[in-house]
């Protein structure tokens, strides 16, 4: 082998430990970076879980939808179809089920509303196709 082609060799070589440094140093630059995003998003997590036992522990209408405060509700009328909506303000708790004053003259339970007109509807259909059937 010749002077110049073990100098070109040898090159080569040096070239390619600093480009092995510099991809360790990116590897570790990447590695620091996931680590920390893996970090943000364990406590992201951890924050969504006690959001979601908040929510767990709200009135929920009979569709499943938590009720807030003002939140307009639907309810089935006993006659067939569905009531105008109304406003659910809170007037207390009757064995742990809340109970909302409405617009529509009487106090109604959380579980007889519904978060949409036409979840109201599907239940005044359910309940006639059991009325009919029972």
């Amino acid at each position: 082998m010749s002077d110049s082609e073990m100098y070109a060799v040898i090159e080569q070589r040096n070239t390619l430990l600093e480009e092995n440094a510099a991809l360790r140093e990116r590897v570790e630059e990447l590695t620091e970076r996931r680590d920390a995003y893996y970090t943000s998003y364990k406590k992201a997590m951890e924050r969504v879980g006690e959001l979601e036992a908040i929510v767990e522990k709200l009135p929920k209408t009979a569709d499943g939808v938590p009720i807030t405060p003002g939140m307009k509700v639907w309810g089935t009328s006993p006659f067939g179809g569905v009531r105008d909506p109304a406003t659910a303000q809170l007037r207390g708790f009757f064995d742990e089920y809340p109970i909302f004053a409405c617009e529509w003259g009487h106090n109604v339970a959380g579980r007889e509303c519904y978060s949409t007109r036409e979840a109201a509807l599907a239940a005044s259909k359910k309940e006639a196709t059991n009325d009919t059937v029972g």
